[in-house]
């Protein structure tokens, strides 16, 4: 495959040359298109323009037979704005996760009781409605979820932790699996 590159331009086919289509079928068109707008809705800002732009990417390489059946899914994502909040915050988290970064917060239990913590972000979850942050938390030497909802605030303390296979999400998710709480697949 003849390609060519050019430095601050990237690589590209050089002329008459073509990439074939993405080879999808109408059902994995249509799961893409739900999870799409699924993120876009759900998601934080950052995740759902990332989404947004995979969907455009999407439309450019599909046959035009596919591209129609994704132009035309009537699978939608509507967005009620019930916990506009939980955009920030899931941006907020996302990032510390990314980058190993320990997060101060006050979290709201479902009491109204308000707690002091400093966790080590690991893991973000959707269950329904709510936004769940898996994390390594220092008060309790363990792991606890968090409903971003119920998370005020929120500030990075400057400090990182280190990646530990024994406190990483992975040994979270494999640990509920052995409770039961979780499915094996």
């Amino acid at each position: 495959m003849p390609i060519e590159g050019e430095a601050g331009c990237g690589y590209r086919l050089l002329a008459g040359y073509d990439l074939p289509p993405l080879m999808l079928t109408t059902g994995e068109v249509e799961a893409v298109i739900a999870a799409l707008r699924m993120v876009q809705t759900w998601s934080g800002e950052t995740l759902a323009k990332s989404a947004e732009s995979v969907h455009e990417k999407l439309l450019a390489v599909l046959t035009p037979e596919k591209r129609r059946v994704a132009e035309r899914s009537r699978i939608i994502s509507p967005n009620f704005n019930k916990f506009p909040q939980v955009k920030a915050r899931f941006d907020l988290f996302h990032s510390a996760i990314d980058k190993c970064q320990v997060v101060h917060l006050l979290y709201e239990d479902e009491k109204g009781e308000l707690t002091e913590r400093d966790i080590h972000p690991l893991g973000l979850s959707f269950w329904g409605e709510v936004w769940l942050l898996v994390a390594w938390c220092e008060a309790r030497n363990d792991y606890r979820s968090f409903r971003l909802d119920r998370c005020r605030d929120i500030h990075l303390t400057g400090n990182v932790f280190q990646e530990r296979h024994d406190r990483s999400l992975q040994a979270f998710i494999a640990l509920q699996k052995a409770k039961g709480y979780l499915p094996e697949k």
